[in-house]
């Protein structure tokens, strides 16, 4: 589904699409497998201030990470608020981010020309719906200034701007807006409050707000397209199915979400430090760790390593599997540089020792070894149980020589993998372990 029919048709059957911002990247793998998980359509999103002052790294960032997990039937994906005028009143160069939106695979773009006057704004967003337009996507725009980083009122109390509306979109501009512009969705100010992110206001208390319903369902009679909310935390729920119903068909969901995530990272980081003072104990990793000399954890120091090249040699069965997945886990959590920064390497032993005559060639799994009985018919095999099982003469040939050695450099994407791996097959999360077995079943082979 297309981000402008999905919007449209919340807006037409008094519902919504709700859009997730993402200032932490591993947010979005979370965030997309909740939504395919509740069978809804909403959109994962990030604004040009998330890569800037959080660490969602950039747009391509949030894209690459959205298409690993995504639906097409339930996942949507949204740019944020691109300012034409920034939170710390700098101009912006819009156009060029927007270009890298469309590149990147984004389904709809925000440009926010809220600070500009009306005609410049209008000219304005009427220059990105129709790049929007022209590239299939959907454009969605701001009129009025919601209180909070985009400053209307910020000095002001909250219950003298509700009264007097200073800030809050207005109909003649908003209908005229619309008409001009094309934009696909709006953006408008109707009592809300942005997160304090201005010089002004970063340290305020936010307080609690409220929606002009009667005013938002006027602007939705006059622009004749869906409204969006922004600002939309602290609200109470009444108050936000009240707006829904008379024209809020996309809603921002960013303080609460961002706030979670920070919280239970917190708690993480706890966990992981208790963890951390284990390994110090245990007898198995901590070899390893005195060996490369560069610590664990927030005392890791990359510079102290003492090899070039760390190596992961395990058997080729399932077992040596299971280890490589051990090691790469470790080396993730504790020591990321490593593997960030090329040091890790896992060797490949052979699984079989096919030889005929004075031909030796070496199989690394069963589809190989198949594949050589047919070539060599009448060769003496030799399997392999283990690395520990080889002589000195065997190990080196197969294994350690680097003439002909196979190795693998790991990256940073196997190692996420093997975690993943590790946290599904070994955590205390039953649901997703089932699944897995269920799924990959059929894979298996006992080694008798």
């Amino acid at each position: 589904m297309k981000a402008q029919q999905a919007v449209r048709l919340a807006w037409q059957h008094h519902t919504i699409v709700p859009a997730f911002n993402i200032p932490y990247l591993p947010m979005a793998k979370p965030v997309a497998q909740a939504i395919i998980d509740e069978k809804t359509v909403a959109m994962l999103q990030v604004a040009r201030l998330e890569w800037e002052k959080f660490e969602s790294r950039s747009l391509e960032a949030v894209a690459e990470e959205y298409f690993k997990y995504y639906d097409p039937k339930y996942t949507l994906l949204h740019l944020d608020h691109v300012p034409v005028i920034d939170e710390d009143q700098k101009r912006v160069d819009y156009m060029p981010i927007l270009e890298r939106a469309v590149k990147a695979g984004y389904q709809s773009v925000m440009v926010d020309g809220s600070r500009l006057s009306l005609a410049e704004n209008i000219a304005v967003t009427k220059q990105v719906a129709d790049f929007a337009h022209a590239n299939d996507i959907a454009c969605e725009a701001e009129l009025g200034s919601v209180m909070g980083h985009e400053g209307a009122g910020a000095n002001m109390d909250y219950e003298e701007i509700f009264r007097t509306k200073k800030g809050f979109t207005d109909l003649g501009e908003a209908k005229q807006f619309a008409e001009e512009t094309k934009c696909d969705w709006l953006s408008v100010a109707v009592g809300s409050i942005h997160g304090a992110i201005a010089e002004g206001v970063r340290n305020q208390k936010k307080p609690e707000a409220r929606l002009d319903i009667e005013h938002i369902a006027d602007l939705s009679k006059v622009t004749g397209i869906p409204l969006v909310l922004h600002g939309g935390s602290g609200i109470n729920n009444q108050c936000i199915l009240d707006g829904i119903a008379n024209g809020i068909a996309k809603i921002n969901v960013g303080t609460e979400i961002r706030q979670t995530y920070e919280r239970t990272l917190g708690e993480t980081n706890d966990v992981e430090k208790a963890r951390a003072d284990k390994i110090y104990g245990n007898d198995k990793l901590m070899p390893v760790v005195l060996a490369l000399g560069c610590g664990i954890g927030d005392e890791f120091d990359i510079s102290k390593l003492r090899y070039d090249k760390v190596f992961i040699m395990a058997d080729a069965d399932v077992d040596g599997s299971h280890i490589c997945t051990l090691m790469l886990t470790f080396f993730f959590r504790y020591m990321r540089p490593l593997i960030e920064q090329g040091h890790v390497y896992v060797a490949q032993p052979p699984l079989f020792k096919v030889q005929k005559g004075s031909t030796i060639k070496y199989a690394y799994n069963d589809a190989e070894m198949a594949v050589l009985s047919q070539e060599m018919p009448g060769a003496k095999i030799n399997r392999y149980k283990g690395l520990g099982e080889m002589n000195p003469e065997q190990l080196w040939e197969t294994t350690m020589n680097p003439e002909n050695r196979v190795i693998v450099r790991i990256t940073i994407e196997d190692a996420e993998k093997a975690d993943e791996a590790f946290t599904i097959l070994m955590g205390d999360q039953v649901e997703p372990r089932r699944r897995f077995i269920e799924t990959n079943a059929q894979y298996a082979k006992l080694d008798v």
